[in-house]
């Protein structure tokens, strides 16, 4: 695993029926949020990460992990993209966020439609000033 991944990562543990996923849990070790998370330096340049899934166990779960990617992105001048697509609810026993719904949450953490209406989205590291 790279360096840049590894510090992405860091305190994330790996869920044991998924070995690509890693799991934020809280104090008492139970899970709150899940991420799929790749480096795809090889086709995108030397920080990207491609976000493939982030799941929430709890409510409020998948914005915690959120913010602690963004904030290590930022750190690390990594940008982060991926396809916006909505989970399927019954698999995770969460309610389906709608695709527009699922857009405006990760504009709230500073990522940008490629295209307009379209389903590519990506967040470039915020530089401090």
């Amino acid at each position: 695993m790279s360096e840049l991944l590894e510090a992405m990562l860091e305190g994330l543990y790996l869920n044991p029926m998924d070995p690509r996923e890693r799991v934020l849990l809280d104090a008492e070790g139970n899970p709150l949020a899940g991420v799929t998370l790749h480096l795809m330096h090889e086709v995108w340049g030397k920080n990207y990460l491609h976000l493939e899934e982030i799941r929430s166990f709890t409510k409020g779960g998948a914005r915690t992990l959120m913010e602690i990617l963004a904030e290590r992105a930022d750190q690390y001048g990594a940008t982060i993209g991926g396809t916006v697509k909505p989970l399927p609810a019954q698999a995770y026993g969460m309610k389906k966020m709608p695709k527009k719904k699922l857009i405006s949450w990760y504009k709230q953490f500073g990522f940008r439609q490629e295209r307009p209406g379209g389903d590519e989205m990506v967040r470039h590291p915020r530089v401090a000033g």
